[in-house]
């Protein structure tokens, strides 16, 4: 597996100790694991690839990975790298949203006002990253003036929305849509899901400004809204063999939980020990969750819930 860093000129990191010792995945890698770094912010993205598990720990720079009943395995990769992990035509791109004093590095090399990578999504053969003022599709960067936070396909169209300002989302075809409440922080997680189980999916966006997620059946429909819930309820979302996984990492006096849709129901289907549920990771039919800790000086955690 080449990975590689979100740059003019990409830097290979080779995970030579796996490769070379045969380490093969047989399914979805089951347990939990820890860097055991304080606040390292161990977590912030994970990945599946269909062999390894990654997860970043951003504040030290570190990328983990594991596969099957293996060992963890670190490797270095600099500081502020692994904010976004995406793999397009059988290699691992690592954004560097945190680099740069919080600019970010972008695929040509450069860094700005809100340069952040911090999404990043596959459409046929197009590689696209999100970034602080637009997108870059397929190596072009197309400024559309809109910090985003999540990116997905719906519809055939890639859909980019922002946690602040207006609009709350935008499309490719050129659809805007407004915020429907200016604290809401809807769209700091969107999901296309098919959240009802009639075989259609839906945009399901998480607004944990107001403890509520959207859900729209289409984009020129009024939203089913659902909640308030818990503080911080949407923080994350996750499209598992289940169902719609929805993150609030405040819950439970902070000790964070992760609850499931049945209908127009929520099941908890995890209850943490520290700020559980910040992010979410669907990978065929397992769910992980990220723990951050419940104080700065835990370590953070990923652990297999299903």
């Amino acid at each position: 597996m080449i990975l590689l860093l979100l740059a003019c000129s990409p830097v290979v990191v080779d995970f030579e100790d796996t490769q070379d010792s045969g380490v093969r995945s047989e399914g979805l890698p089951d347990g939990q694991w820890s860097l055991g770094e304080a606040d390292d912010g161990f977590g912030w993205a994970m990945h599946w690839d269909g062999a390894r598990l990654y997860m970043s720990a951003p504040a030290s720079g570190t990328l983990a990975s594991v596969a099957g009943d293996g060992p963890i395995v670190e490797e270095d990769i600099g500081l502020g790298a692994g904010t976004s992990l995406h793999t397009h035509q059988g290699e691992l791109f690592i954004s560097q949203s945190l680099a740069e004093n919080g600019k970010g590095l972008l695929p040509d090399g450069s860094s700005g006002q809100g340069a952040a990578s911090r999404a990043q999504l596959s459409i046929g053969d197009r590689h696209i990253v999100l970034d602080g003022q637009g997108l870059w599709d397929a190596g072009s960067h197309v400024d559309r003036g809109f910090w985003g936070s999540a990116l997905v396909e719906f519809d055939g169209d890639w859909v980019v929305s922002a946690s602040q300002g207006s609009p709350l989302l935008m499309t490719e075809s050129g659809l805007r849509l407004e915020r429907l409440s200016p604290t809401d922080e809807a769209g700091a997680s969107m999901q296309a899901c098919d959240v009802d189980g009639d075989g259609s999916t839906e945009l399901v966006l998480g607004a944990p400004g107001a403890g509520q997620i959207y859900i729209y059946s289409t984009l020129s429909a009024e939203p089913l809204v659902l909640g308030p819930q818990a503080e911080r309820f949407g923080q994350s979302l996750a499209c598992g063999k289940e169902g719609l996984a929805i993150g609030a990492p405040m819950a439970q006096e902070g000790q964070g939980a992760v609850y499931q849709l049945e209908g127009q129901a929520l099941v908890t289907i995890y209850e943490g020990a520290g700020h559980a549920g910040n992010t979410l990771l669907a990978a065929e039919e397992g769910l992980f969750v990220a723990e951050t800790g419940a104080t700065s000086s835990d370590a953070g955690l990923v652990l297999r819930i299903y």
